[in-house]
């Protein structure tokens, strides 16, 4: 397939994608919310524009008076009673931001107009911008005897500058610690939002917006074939280019125009670990972007590849 553009499309899509995710909190109001902290590490807490409306934002310092690190953590914890269905995912918005600098922030204290999160004296990624501190991302779900924890841990977390949303499917959330024999989460009492310093430690910001739990259909670890369509077609059906597939491999027709999409319909929600693409000698994409979706209605691009060379892509 030789074309200038190309579209790959990416769908998981059933009677339980369709499902309504139910708002646990939209962040709009704080007071249910409270900030905890460790011995001489700061937390606040503070109301913040978020992707829709408001936002939790959470400031930490790992830091002493004297600017030295210090291992801690800063928690954003509410009582929030769960009845935890069978299966599940919840989901949240998450962004963050460099030392002591709100995401939502726009005038620096020189009062010069700054794009948000900027400041003179953070560190700098590779695109100038201010690098978020590196550490630990954690979310909590903790029983009415406040003893009993699950979690999801994840270690030298990058807080991402613009929104992104994160889903935690039912097996990510793992037993933490405490004394109950049953280690089966089917109810929780309350939540937490938890940074704990890691690799850099520090001070910063995040904020968090747009917290809901989905049901989702029985995990049975079977899962129906993909089935792959296309905007044109050469010599082979679509369904050759998936792997597994007999027969001649598939390329688009070079008389249908420029702009080309191939389409793999999962038929059931599935998570996505990755791509990756085999193109044919002379025949690759020269650029191409990847979309994914729950609906069929609303898509995401993923990944976006310009001026390819052709060969493997993932």
């Amino acid at each position: 397939m030789t074309s200038l553009g190309f579209l790959l499309s990416l769908a998981s899509f059933d009677v339980f994608a369709q499902a309504v995710s139910r708002t646990l909190d939209n962040f709009d109001n704080l007071t249910p919310w409270t900030a905890q902290h460790t011995d001489d590490v700061s937390a606040t807490l503070q109301s913040v524009d978020g992707k829709v409306g408001k936002a939790l934002g959470l400031q930490f310092d790992f830091t002493d008076k004297q600017g030295n690190p210090i291992n801690g953590y800063a928690t954003a914890r509410r009582e929030l009673p769960l009845q935890l269905p069978d299966n599940y995912e919840l989901s949240f918005w998450i962004r963050g931001e460099a030392p002591g600098r709100s995401p939502s922030a726009a005038k620096a204290t020189d009062g010069q107009e700054r794009p948000p999160g900027r400041s003179p004296s953070a560190a700098k990624a590779t695109d100038g911008r201010e690098r978020p501190p590196v550490n630990t991302l954690q979310l909590k779900l903790v029983d009415a005897s406040g003893e009993n924890v699950w979690w999801l841990n994840r270690p030298d977390f990058t807080f991402p500058h613009e929104w992104q949303q994160i889903k935690v499917k039912k097996r990510q959330i793992e037993f933490a610690w405490g004394p109950t024999k049953d280690r089966t989460l089917r109810q929780s009492a309350a939540i937490e939002f938890v940074v704990s310093s890691g690799r850099d430690g520090g001070k910063g910001s995040i904020e968090i917006d747009e917290l809901t739990i989905r049901e989702l259909p029985p995990d049975s670890g079977v899962v129906p074939a993909p089935a792959a369509s296309a905007s044109s077609s050469l010599d082979a059906p679509a369904q050759n280019a998936l792997v597994g597939a007999e027969g001649k491999p598939w390329c688009s027709a070079p008389g249908k125009g420029n702009e080309q999409t191939f389409d793999v319909d999962f038929r059931t929600p599935r998570e996505f670990g990755g791509l990756v693409l085999d193109w044919q000698d002379r025949a690759a994409a020269s650029s191409y972007d990847v979309q994914f979706s729950d609906d069929r209605k609303q898509w995401r691009t993923v990944r976006s590849v310009r001026d390819s060379d052709g060969g493997r892509d993932w």
